[in-house]
């Protein structure tokens, strides 16, 4: 049970906290990689940009989940719809997490029809729910990477829809009602998943759907109030759910529709970090007391009086047998949307300004064992290259202080023009049971 937040500490709490943070490792200095890493340092920040999810190849990709469907003929009218729209389209069944993740790779958008199996196939439920549930993590880093989702389920008989969603765990949805054509509500017109369209009527094998985790952005509803069209954004990309079925649909309402949700456009999550995001899924290599975060906020809550440990992982890319050097920065307090700030050499988007970026806002305690002080900042504390403990306080922390932690790391598979990424970011948050 979470047990109740403490109260951040003044000023002068908060530094003794940061200072039990720091441990007592020997330093390291530009080790394997730390001046490559660190070049980073000689060019201008970029003006703040949003990321389209397809903007890096000449045709946006589409990959349709197969298996369990209800209907080839609803799948071989999306494709007629993406194939005009110029989205270049293939197809797995795949029930593998490993090979899903395969063929994700150059995918810019995973879409899944509907499923039942009315046609071809009826598995229950369970099944359903469990395929979904072993596909989540590789789904839901898909999406957190800057990617789209797409599920569309018009049909609540058996409930597959539900379990297909609620399976990949970025949202919670109850199907309230089915029909042959609702009557709707455009609610959030400036949506992109809407763009270009004034109204988006009911058609044959719609549906709607409660939200139960209170999380999805109602974009079109039924009268009562219910989804039936609705997005959530998650780390850098979209999870939508279309409430048609594609059996039939309105020529010019539902096929822009599915090309707006296949290609929607997310801004940048700045605590997601860019880890490996030239190479494939970004992936979190920062982790506190276990875990990389939960929640848009990155939220870890750690019990003071119990062991406290902040590790860094080395990236993918780089080999088992080299370490990777690293600049991690604490503030404390939660990040505000206005300090999010894009890095040099297309490396990444940071929650707050680092020290790469020049004078602002800087961070009360560093750990940098990759060189470059002037630009990389001056090490407060001593620190070894990943992976290892940044810190390890088997007592706990005394005087805790709700803290945010995220740094750069040598990265051979950056998206950006030097072996640099920024790493996640970290929300603490202390708790007494």
């Amino acid at each position: 049970m979470i047990g109740i937040r403490l109260l951040t500490w003044v000023v002068a709490a908060s530094f003794v906290f940061l200072f039990q943070m720091a441990g007592a490792q020997p330093m390291a200095i530009d080790s394997n990689g730390g001046e490559e890493a660190a070049r980073v340092l000689q060019a201008e920040a970029p003006p703040p940009s949003t990321v389209s999810s397809f903007a890096r190849g000449s045709a946006p990709k589409v990959l349709i989940y197969t298996n369990f469907l209800d209907n080839f003929r609803e799948v071989d009218k999306m494709v007629l719809i993406l194939d005009q729209a110029g989205f270049d389209v293939t197809m797995t069944p795949t029930s593998d997490p490993a090979v899903l993740e395969f063929e994700l790779r150059g995918i810019d958008c995973l879409l899944i029809p509907e499923t039942f199996g009315a046609s071809i196939q009826d598995p229950p439920p369970v099944a359903l729910r469990q395929n979904f549930e072993r596909l989540s993590p590789v789904i839901q880093s898909f999406v957190r990477s800057g990617h789209n989702v797409v599920v569309c389920e018009g049909d609540r008989s058996s409930d597959p829809g539900e379990e297909v969603i609620n399976g990949i765990g970025i949202a919670e949805i109850d199907w309230v009602s089915e029909s042959l054509g609702l009557s709707t509500l455009v609610v959030s017109p400036e949506d992109c998943l809407v763009q270009g369209l004034a109204t988006v009527p009911g058609a044959n094998g719609d549906g709607s759907y409660a939200d139960l985790r209170g999380n999805l952005i109602p974009v079109v509803t039924d009268l009562d109030g219910n989804h039936v069209v609705s997005r959530t954004t998650f780390g850098r990309g979209n999870f939508s759910i279309v409430g048609f079925d594609y059996f039939s649909y309105d020529l010019g309402v539902h096929d822009v529709l599915l090309v707006n949700a296949c290609s929607c456009v997310t801004e940048n999550d700045p605590r997601t970090g860019s880890v490996n995001e030239g190479v494939g899924t970004i992936v979190d290599v920062l982790f506190l007391n276990g875990t990389s975060g939960v929640g848009e906020d990155r939220l870890v809550e750690f019990n003071v009086v119990r062991p406290f440990e902040l590790r860094m992982r080395r990236p993918p890319s780089v080999p088992f047998v080299e370490t990777a050097p690293y600049a991690l920065y604490v503030w404390i307090g939660n990040p505000t949307e206005d300090q999010t700030t894009v890095l040099p050499r297309g490396i990444g988007t940071s929650a707050v300004p680092m020290p790469i970026t020049g004078p602002g806002q800087q961070p009360l305690l560093i750990w940098n064992n990759a060189g470059r002080f002037s630009k990389l900042g001056i090490p407060t504390h001593p620190s070894l290259p990943a992976p290892g403990a940044v810190v390890s306080r088997p007592q706990g922390i005394l005087r805790p202080a709700t803290f945010y932690v995220q740094g750069l790391i040598f990265d051979p598979g950056s998206a950006g023009s030097v072996p640099a990424s920024v790493t996640n970011g970290i929300l603490g948050v202390p708790v007494l049971d």
